[in-house]
């Protein structure tokens, strides 16, 4: 088991750290990028946002609570990278 520190940058320029788990077996890039964006989004919860967005694609809410999504993921990708470059 391997234990990953998430420091990210909020809109209003504070600091959230997270402390993400990856299990046995799934360190390795797709592993951790997975733990990662689960962590913060589990399935329910993205298909929720996304399925909000589809539903009202101008609807503000719905607009930033999406791109807060992809920011995590975008950074998920980002941690694995740095610990696995060669990918």
């Amino acid at each position: 088991m391997a234990t990953i520190t998430v420091e990210t940058t909020k809109q209003d320029g504070s600091v959230e750290t997270d402390t993400v788990t990856v299990e046995p077996g799934h360190y390795n890039y797709k592993g951790v990028v997975d733990a990662i964006i689960t962590h913060r989004y589990p399935g329910p919860e993205m298909d929720a946002i996304n399925n909000n967005y589809l539903d009202d694609p101008t609807n503000e809410q719905y607009i930033s609570e999406r791109e807060e999504m992809k920011a995590w993921r975008r950074s998920a990708k980002e941690i694995a990278l740095e610990l696995f470059p060669d990918k």
